[in-house]
């Protein structure tokens, strides 16, 4: 069985649902520590749309591809 990764404070970001536009989570001042959220929406000021938007608060994909080889590196290690 598979451990689930741990995603820390650095590995989530802020993106704009309209532009695109993505900025790290601890850069704003968010703290976020656990496991991969589904739908996590919140209302943000983007700087690039110049207005209050929804935002989307979600896992950096760099961080999302090291929770994945970390994963099949365990379950390639394991002992049956």
């Amino acid at each position: 069985m598979a451990t689930p990764h741990v995603f820390g404070p650095h590995d989530w970001q802020l993106r704009c649902t309209t532009c695109g536009r993505r900025k790290p989570l601890h850069r704003a001042g968010g703290v976020r520590i656990g496991l991969k959220p589904i739908g996590k929406r919140t209302v943000g000021f983007c700087k690039s749309c110049r207005s209050l938007r929804l935002v989307a608060v979600e896992v950096r994909p760099e961080a999302e591809g090291a929770a994945e080889a970390a994963r099949e590196a365990h379950e390639s290690s394991a002992e049956w």
